[in-house]
């Protein structure tokens, strides 16, 4: 059951999350596929901060200590864990706001899957060329606010009249979230 989703999020997002809404998960998988999700960008970002280095001045590569690499690691998991779990609490109390007929449950399960394809772009950790970081990072960040946008009302039922507000409310508190873990990042591997 874990990841059993991510071919049809990319392959067919709408159906996917009609299923998902349909099979009424457990919180455990939508718990254990962040976890396992979320180890992505925090595997290759460790292997690339201490092996490769980043190339962030001309011809200058930076590389990390291991230990405090590993510090640095442990504290962005912690980081994107708990990120995925306030945008689920943020999309459940919008829910209640606007009388959805939604459970926490199910804001977990629109966070963990909707910041799939962000976390899946931890692969271009692999080749730390600022560049291309930023480039697929703005991908994977466009597809997830899409993933969101169109999971609103498949998996938190809201009214079609309330889905844009929620939706728009939705997202902007997710990039607000997501520049303040940025943010944190970068001070903690720069500690």
């Amino acid at each position: 059951m874990i990841l059993n989703h991510l071919w049809g999020l990319y392959a067919h997002p709408q159906d996917e999350l009609r299923s998902i809404d349909q099979e009424q998960e457990n919180l455990i998988y939508s718990v254990s596929h962040i976890l396992i999700i979320a180890l992505i960008p925090t595997v290759c970002t460790y292997f690339s901060a201490v092996y490769l280095g980043w190339h962030l001045n001309l011809g200058e590569v930076s590389t990390i200590a291991p230990l405090k690499a590993l510090f640095a690691s442990v504290v962005i998991y912690a980081l994107m864990i708990g990120g995925v779990f306030a945008l689920a609490f943020t999309a459940w109390r919008l829910a209640v706001l606007m009388k959805a007929p939604s459970t926490f449950n199910q804001s977990v399960e629109l966070s963990s899957y909707a910041s799939t394809p962000l976390f899946m772009t931890g692969f271009c950790a692999v080749y730390p060329e600022t560049w291309f970081i930023v480039v697929f990072g703005c991908i994977g960040l466009g597809y997830s606010a899409y993933l969101l946008f169109s999971g609103v009302t498949i998996l938190i039922h809201v009214d079609i009249e309330k889905r844009r507000t929620y939706s728009l409310a939705l997202v902007a508190c997710g990039l607000v979230l997501l520049i303040g873990l940025l943010g944190v990042m970068m001070w903690v591997y720069k500690v």
